[in-house]
């Protein structure tokens, strides 16, 4: 990883994955993804909360572009998508 990133940027990604496991609130997950693009850029995601037992998710958000979305839809991917099938398997929250 040190080939890639600086020892600081380093200690920072570390402090977002501790942060991570504290997460109870979607701006506190929102926040948390600011800093993360910050230090690793990326075009777009999506993320989750949910609870320890999976019972329920609470908030799902994507941050990928209209076009990528478009796309996703037209060629059908949301019917192959390992993630949305794990949704679907063990959340029961997409029909």
């Amino acid at each position: 990883m040190s080939k890639y990133l600086t020892k600081s940027e380093i200690l920072d990604l570390l402090h977002i994955c501790d942060q991570a496991l504290s997460i109870r609130e979607e701006d506190e997950l929102r926040k948390l993804i600011t800093e993360l693009k910050k230090l690793i850029p990326f075009d777009g995601f999506s993320y989750g909360l949910g609870t320890k037992n999976r019972d329920v998710l609470y908030f799902v958000d994507v941050d990928y572009s209209l076009e990528y979305l478009e796309r996703y839809l037209e060629k059908g991917y949301i019917h192959i998508d390992p993630i949305l099938d794990a949704l679907v398997e063990e959340r029961k929250v997409i029909n």
